[in-house]
């Protein structure tokens, strides 16, 4: 046989294609099809774990925010620095010791949080000054002590005399900050 343009090349090739089309028929009601039905109730339920994961972490991140914000400051920034100075020195009345300075350093943004931080120097026994600073790491104190340096300042009584760097983390009222595009009156 020859191939070419005669009639048995006409034939092969329209055997050719009905054998194809046969096979395409065979195969369209032999193969399984996905059913619609099956595939609504996949997206359905992937649907359903998606919530419900979602909904699990924004209760994780509700929680978190809560035990976050328990151990910030709620006020203005200006606010911290004055009612860090009262809580120190209330603590320090009832350990014994005496404040003899406190410096505030420079604020930093650890968005959305500031971090204002201090310095204080204290005086008195060093039993009430390892109390002192065991109080200002209470979780009600909202401080964190970020560096302790005590030393002697007598040999013959326990008299100490200690730096004490503190760090207060400030989550500023809405109401505190200004408006993103707004001048505050400025022209």
């Amino acid at each position: 046989m020859k191939l070419g343009d005669n009639l048995a090349t006409w034939n092969a090739a329209c055997i050719a294609v009905v054998v194809a089309i046969v096979g395409v028929i065979v195969f369209d009601r032999v193969a399984p099809k996905p059913r619609l039905k099956d595939t609504i109730t996949k997206l359905d339920k992937s649907r359903r774990e998606l919530m419900q994961k979602t909904a699990a972490g924004k209760l994780k991140l509700e929680t978190a925010t809560k035990g976050v914000e328990q151990y910030t400051w709620q006020k203005p920034v200006t606010e911290v620095g004055p009612a860090v100075l009262d809580k120190i020195n209330l603590s320090a009345m009832e350990k014994g010791v005496k404040v003899t300075t406190f410096r505030p350093q420079r604020v930093q943004a650890a968005d959305p949080l500031k971090v204002a931080e201090f310095t204080v120097s204290i005086q008195g026994q060093f039993l009430q000054v390892v109390a002192f600073v065991n109080s200002l790491e209470a979780p009600e104190s909202k401080l964190v002590v970020s560096s302790a340096q005590i030393s002697s300042t007598d040999a013959a009584t326990s008299l100490t005399s200690a730096s004490i760097g503190l760090m207060a983390f400030v989550k500023e009222p809405e109401a505190a900050k200004p408006a993103e595009g707004v001048n505050n009156g400025k022209a």
